[in-house]
This record gives structure tokens, sequence and C-alpha cells, in this order.
């Protein structure tokens, strides 16, 4: 066989019901060198089995398999070290990718040699069919990750194997390892590129059954832990009072006294002298999430208190 140039990771668990059309969306791809690497997660219903039977059609696709469940970070790692693409791409056991993406992203890395990571929009199906529109530049991306986003779709990225000789999927943040990971990578490399295509390249699907839906008091604990981490790189000394006042342009919550807009409107701008030491928030970010909690609890004077642009039109 050829030696693919992209990897395909697909964790799959218990996924019988969909794997099928997942694998076909990646065997049907209009670019052909590429690898199909299905992590087997010790799933009990017959996902193996239709694994095994697409894969003596098409000698691209490998089956890893754990004896037990091991979770989706263990199922990563394990399908990124048997990897021999230049590039890891990824796909969840419920979504479908256009024919088109893994020629498009392929390319775009050709083109673009200082990005190590991009992905794209997303078209939902299921219970939901409206597109997520993820930011293009790598600036908006990282500023973002301030804020409980996790940058790109984790089942649409396509990246350099590089990043991954130097950093692996942390285990304990399962179900948000992907923010984790791009946050840690950051710290160690504030340089590093990121971008998304203003395409819909993946399709993801929205059922009851997804592990964001039922560990959702779960996720927002480790989405806690993961933004005080990325906060503190920037903001040394960071206060308990601090990080409410950074919750509160999180969460959006409505009814805030005056007293404690103030509060985080000065949290606000210390945030943002620091974010702008050491990256650039040029896409005012921070002020558009400052903007957002001051609108939501009608009180715009002290918006532009602490209002970082002021004239720009977008706040008109």
């Amino acid at each position: 066989m050829i030696k693919p140039h992209i990897s395909v990771i697909l964790p799959v668990y218990n996924a019988a019901f969909s794997i099928e059309e997942t694998i076909k969306s990646i065997t049907s791809q209009n670019y052909r060198k590429i690898e199909l690497i299905c992590v087997d997660d010790g799933s009990n219903d017959n996902s193996v089995s239709k694994i095994k039977k697409l894969q003596n059609r098409d000698k691209r696709i490998q089956l890893l398999q754990f004896s037990k469940n091991s979770g989706i970070s263990e199922a990563l790692n394990f399908g990124i070290k048997n990897a021999k693409g230049k590039y890891i791409a990824r796909i969840d056991s419920d979504d479908l990718a256009e024919t088109n993406r893994l020629e498009i992203q392929k390319q775009f890395l050709d083109q673009n040699p200082r990005v190590a990571i991009v992905g794209s929009w997303i078209q939902l199906f299921g219970k939901r069919k409206d597109v997520w529109h993820y930011r293009q530049a790598s600036d908006q991306i990282k500023s973002l990750l301030l804020f409980r986003t996790n940058g790109f779709p984790h089942n649409s990225i396509l990246c350099r194997k590089e990043v991954f000789k130097e950093h692996s999927y942390d285990s304990y943040y399962d179900g948000v390892e992907d923010t984790e990971l791009w946050c840690r990578i950051i710290k160690k490399n504030p340089n590093i590129e990121f971008a998304n295509i203003p395409k819909v390249l993946t399709k993801y699907r929205v059922h009851d059954q997804q592990t964001s839906h039922k560990y959702k008091s779960k996720q927002m604990n480790l989405y806690r832990k993961i933004i005080k981490s990325y906060v503190e790189f920037f903001c040394d000394g960071i206060t308990q009072n601090d990080l409410n006042n950074h919750y509160n342009l999180i969460e959006m919550r409505e009814k805030i006294s005056e007293k404690k807009l103030n509060e985080i409107g000065q949290w606000k701008l210390y945030l943002e002298k620091k974010f702008n030491k050491r990256l650039n928030d040029r896409f005012y970010e921070i002020n558009n999430k400052w903007h957002k909690l001051c609108r939501y609890n009608q009180n715009m004077n002290i918006f532009e208190r602490y209002n970082s642009c002021k004239g720009i039109l977008s706040y008109i």
C-alpha cells in the first residue's frame, strides 16, 4: 500500500448505529492517500464487526482495539502513535466528512506552512440543522479560548503530526480534551498559528446519547480548570474574585449589581493589558464579551466607562 499522507483517527465506542456511514464518508474522500485508523474503545455492541466488514473492502482501514473502555484521550493517543501520515485528521464515530474535506484542508496547510492546525465550519444534522461558523484568524481563536470555546471543531481538524510529537491528549480532561490541549499548546508556544476554513467540511450529528449532553456538569468543572490555567498564563497572582469576575464574562448572567459590573470592568481592562503583552486581541474579543454582559444587564453607561475601542461601529 502507498504510504498515506493523512492519517484519520476515528475513536469508536458503541457506535454501531452510525459507524458505517462515518467510515464511508472518509473512504470516499477525493484525496485518496489516506489511512483510516479506527480505535475501538471496548465496544460491547457490533461496532467492531461492522468495521471489519468494511476493512475487508478497503485496506486503508485499520482497526486497533482496547479490551476495555479507556476513554477518548487514550484512544486518540493510541491512534496517533500508530499513524504513518504527515498529517493527523480527526472525525467522530457519528459524524460525516464532506468528500472534499481532506483535500481542501491539506491544500490549506501546504499553502500556509506556519499554520499548525486547521479546522472548518460544521453543519449540524439530526435534531438541529444550523451551521457553526468558527473564527478564521489565529489571534481570534486564541482570544476566544479565554471564554469556554474550543477554538475549532475537534471533529474537523487537520493537524501537522509534529504537534503530537510534543503534546498528547490528557485523559483527565476527557470530554473537553481538545480545549485543554489547545490551551496547553499555546502556553508552550504562544506563536503557534491556528486557522479555520470558512466552509462546511464536516457534518455534526446531534442526538440524545452524546457525551456532551450526558456529562455537562462534569464538563463545566473541567472547563473552569482549563480557563483558570489559561488565564493564569497571562495574569500573574490572580485571586478567586478575579476568576469569579472572569466567569461572569463567560456565563453572561443578568441582574448583576452596578458595583459588581464596575469590578468586572476593571478586571476586563487588566486582562486585556496582560493578554496583549503575550498575544494580540486585535479583534477585541475581550471587549466584545464586556459589551454583551453590559447589554444583558441594560447598563451601557458602565460599558462605555471600560470600553477599549470607543467609536467602533460594531457597538452602535
